[in-house]
């Protein structure tokens, strides 16, 4: 019989009963209450009653953006960069090279979107800092840390000992990666909760990670692919693949809304309104079971309220799992020297120029979660959304 273990704390006059087993995790108050499947990912969260949701989580995040590093070799060996090859260059015939030919860059071809625009150089978070910092959370509502790591999930040493402490502690580790060795799926089959694999130009490497990690006993596969006109005929293609079973083990694809960050800032761009419309009723009429991000959510909400052609009661099931922009609300994020943000793209953006430092602080919820700028960004969040129950981004409102 699993050991239930039943903890009660108050945080600004409000009363909580925090119950944790191997199981699950349940939260419970007069206005906030949750219930997490720490084996399904099953989450499910309700106020005052079962139809009220609350705006936010007044006893703390229930989902961690941890950054891990900012070490990353990209896809190595395996992806060709593109280099222009001057069309006046003299070659012999015979070669035919075209005006823009695809040649080796040797070992290291960054993510050509990477909005963090990570390199060979970079820092690692510690296991100490990362200790001290979900420590801080003695309450630790936390159902779930998603570890930002390099593609490999090999620069930090210690990210498989934080994930094993995370799983110590009650929480659950989530990872996204893309070009894995055998020996670290194997790992990631064994600790973690669920595995998003990124889909970039060789999308054999994707699938096949994809199914390695479903045969490992993961149940909870994603696949990550980047939602912009630039690689709108990716999204199609994988689509189309999953429809032919050419993913087993595929949980879902979630779509990631385009944010102009990092590499990303410059040559890729939104798709339209109608491209985004087409790819999910196509996704729908051929029961692609996909998601996306909390950045896509106005466009989602848009699209299925005015869409005819979706069933009533249909509607009524998407827009209720719907989750519009929850940083700072329900979920946060820290870079790899331990400062708080919204989220990964608030970092050094507009008022979050600077963060607030998790490691540093000396209470987590007066310095960090109930901090005045903290505070300021969350109720701008939650006004966002009053007119169309759907926040919006305050970042980059041309995603919104």
């Amino acid at each position: 019989m699993n050991k239930q273990i039943a903890k009660e704390f108050e945080v600004k006059g409000q009363k909580f009963t925090l119950i944790d087993t191997p199981l699950f995790k349940c939260v419970r108050s007069k206005e906030y209450n949750y219930d997490f499947d720490k084996k399904t990912g099953y989450f499910a969260r309700w106020g005052k009653t079962m139809q009220d949701d609350p705006q936010f989580s007044p006893a703390g995040f229930e989902i961690w953006d941890c950054e891990a590093t900012t070490i990353c070799s990209g896809m190595t060996s395996k992806v060709l960069t593109e280099q222009k090859v001057p069309t006046e260059q003299k070659v012999p015939t015979e070669q035919k090279v075209p005006t823009e030919q695809k040649v080796p860059q040797g070992n290291y071809s960054p993510c050509r979107f990477c909005y963090k625009a990570n390199n060979l150089k970079g820092k690692n978070l510690s296991f100490a800092d990362f200790k001290t910092m979900i420590d801080k959370m003695s309450n630790r509502v936390l159902t779930q840390v998603a570890f930002g790591a390099d593609s490999k999930a090999e620069s930090n040493p210690d990210l498989f000992k934080m994930m094993q402490y995370c799983r110590e502690v009650g929480v659950i580790p989530n990872i996204t990666v893309s070009d894995v060795s055998d020996e670290t799926i194997k790992k990631l089959c064994n600790v973690c909760g669920a595995v998003a694999v990124s889909r970039y130009e060789d999308k054999q490497i994707c699938y096949d990670i994809v199914r390695k990690l479903s045969e490992g006993g993961l149940s909870q596969v994603n696949i990550h692919s980047l939602l912009s006109l630039q690689t709108y005929d990716w999204c199609m293609e994988t689509v189309k693949d999953i429809a032919k079973g050419k993913v087993p083990g595929l949980n879902a694809i979630v779509f990631l809304s385009l944010k102009k960050k990092g590499r990303a800032k410059n040559n890729f761009d939104s798709v339209s309104y109608e491209q985004f419309k087409s790819l999910f009723l196509w996704c729908m009429e051929n029961k692609i079971s996909m998601g996306f991000d909390s950045c896509s959510a106005s466009r989602f909400m848009k699209l299925v309220t005015e869409e005819d052609s979706i069933e009533k009661e249909i509607k009524k099931k998407y827009i209720q799992s719907c989750e519009p922009c929850e940083s700072g609300l329900f979920s946060f994020y820290t870079n790899v020297d331990g400062d708080y943000f919204p989220c990964s793209f608030t970092e050094k953006e507009n008022e979050w120029k600077n963060g607030l430092s998790l490691l540093n602080c000396n209470n987590f919820y007066e310095d960090i979660w109930y901090h005045p700028k903290n505070e300021n960004w969350r109720q701008r969040l939650i006004q966002s959304g009053c007119k169309d129950n759907c926040r919006k981004c305050l970042t980059f409102p041309e995603i919104n």
